[in-house]
């Protein structure tokens, strides 16, 4: 399917200049037709570029102090190149749920794709490298080309006569198209918008982050009511080196009993939800931990740290300590029933955020 869009794309380009060139009424250019937004941001600057169908292109550097505004015209072989990326299978058939979302970043180096399909623009966005890392064959020539567009000399203007963030006319969107559902008749029967939501089927999620010996590590737990759990840990060093490693396993009935305790006890069930959300500042041996879980049909959701904080854009004077003893026995029995251990190194972890189904 892909290299046939391949095909029809480039077809219907040069069917449009034999139509516009024969017929007396104006049509519709390749440069109407846009193919592709691209934007890489790293380290406090952006590049963006946007090409149309007749490979001319509109490029910006972004950086705090100013934005530098080109335009240009790829070569008939160097448009066949970019038009032969972007049809390529994987590209063609990747969705964004693919793209694994982890706790951490690896770097700061975020592209972001949207690029024209038959029947919609597909979106995706890539937040570091570590989440481009399982489609290097794909994203690393079409980074390739774009980081030698940039190098090229090209038309300057000014940023008050030429900016636009890359962005097409006004009236074409970025944005997936949703189908129109008809309007449905009137019925005595439940429809899915009144059909209360099917309970939680987690006993437990939790999220712990913290710093010690100069790594910072994210963990995150997934508990399932019939005791299988999902464990997930991340850290990154001093070298910005991202490690990720997962755990899976099934409690037994006597440990998910006691784990069932442990949250039933009265000090978790009385505890107040942590609605408030903050920015910790972590320093050595601090850590935030935030733990979910389904009670009566909502979720209690409890929060323990120990850092400086910063509320409201101002930091706290001092380092905070609240709900150590709070998860203690939580935290002892996970000591004693989860293994990490035994936790499998891995560049993609599945389901990264421990999110319930």
């Amino acid at each position: 399917m892909a290299r046939t869009f391949a095909v029809l794309l480039t077809s219907a380009i040069f069917l449009t200049l034999s139509a516009q060139a024969q017929s007396s009424t104006p049509a519709a250019t390749p440069a109407s037709i846009y193919l592709l937004r691209l934007e890489r941001a790293r380290s406090l600057q952006s590049v963006c570029v946007l090409l149309n169908g007749a490979g001319e292109y509109h490029l910006e550097r972004h950086t705090l102090q100013k934005v530098r505004v080109f335009e240009g015209s790829l070569d008939a072989s160097e448009f066949r190149s970019v038009v032969h990326i972007l049809s390529g299978d994987r590209l063609f058939n990747l969705q964004q749920k693919q793209i694994p979302l982890l706790m951490l970043k690896s770097d700061d180096d975020r592209v972001t794709l949207d690029i024209h399909r038959p029947t919609q623009w597909q979106q995706l966005s890539f937040p570091d490298s570590a989440s481009r890392e399982p489609f290097r064959e794909t994203m690393d020539p079409l980074l390739q080309w774009f980081e030698e567009l940039n190098k090229k000399k090209m038309r300057k203007f000014s940023e008050e006569a030429g900016r636009n963030n890359c962005l097409p006319p006004s009236r074409l969107e970025f944005a997936q198209r949703k189908e129109v559902q008809p309007p449905q008749p009137e019925s005595s029967t439940p429809t899915a918008t009144n059909v209360a939501p099917a309970p939680p089927n987690y006993l437990l999620q939790m999220f712990d982050n913290r710093l010690g010996s100069y790594k910072f590590q994210a963990t995150c737990l997934l508990v399932s009511s019939a005791g299988a759990y999902h464990l997930v840990k991340q850290s990154t060093s001093s070298s910005n080196l991202l490690r990720n490693m997962v755990l899976d396993g099934t409690l037994s009935s006597a440990e998910l009993a006691t784990l069932r305790s442990i949250l039933d006890g009265p000090d978790l069930v009385n505890q107040p939800d942590d609605p408030q959300e903050f920015e910790p500042v972590f320093m050595g041996g601090n850590y935030v931990t935030r733990v979910a879980i389904p009670r009566g049909g909502k979720v209690q959701k409890i929060a323990a740290w120990k850092s400086y904080r910063i509320v409201n854009q101002v930091m706290t004077r001092s380092v905070e300590e609240h709900g150590t003893n709070l998860f203690a026995p939580l935290r002892e029995w996970l000591k004693s029933n989860i293994d990490e251990r035994k936790a499998v190194p891995t560049a993609t972890p599945s389901n990264p955020r421990c999110t319930p189904e």
